[in-house]
This record gives C-alpha cells, sequence and structure tokens, in this order.
C-alpha cells in the first residue's frame, strides 16, 4: 500500500491511499485515481483546479516519492 497526499498552495487538501506502483500500467492506473480524487475534492471545495504535488508515502510515513500532477492531466 501506498500514502499519497495531495498538497496544493503548500498545504495538505486530501490524501489517497491505493497499491503500490510496480508497472507503468499501475502507474498509470493509479495517477488517474489520483487526478479523480483532485476533481472530487474541488467538488467539496477544498481544492482549487491547477497543478498540485504529490507526496508518496509507505505504510509508516516515510517520503518515497513526490511529483507534480494536475487536474487536467489525463492518462492513457
Amino acid at each position: 500500500m501506498r500514502f499519497y497526499q495531495l498538497m496544493q498552495y503548500g498545504r495538505l487538501c486530501c490524501t489517497h491511499c491505493d497499491k503500490e506502483i510496480i508497472t507503468e500500467k499501475d502507474l498509470k492506473e493509479v495517477c488517474k485515481r489520483i487526478v479523480a480524487k483532485a476533481k472530487e475534492s474541488i467538488k467539496n471545495g477544498v481544492f482549487s483546479t491547477g497543478a498540485f504535488e504529490v507526496i508518496v508515502c509507505n505504510d509508516k510515513g516515510v517520503e518515497l516519492d513526490n511529483f507534480f500532477c494536475s487536474t487536467d492531466s489525463t492518462y492513457s
């Protein structure tokens, strides 16, 4: 399991829990779900459209990776 913290404007907006990324296909599927979570958070008023940072953590809260994404991103 991996935990994804979605940060925007220097604040934690929401988190997402998903499977560990092993293959390129897994990466695309997880990224699709992360963008979907961000779009859902826009409807709830805790997120804005545009770019955001994703911080990837393990189950102990140790940061493993981070990357930038956008609510306009699509992964195919």
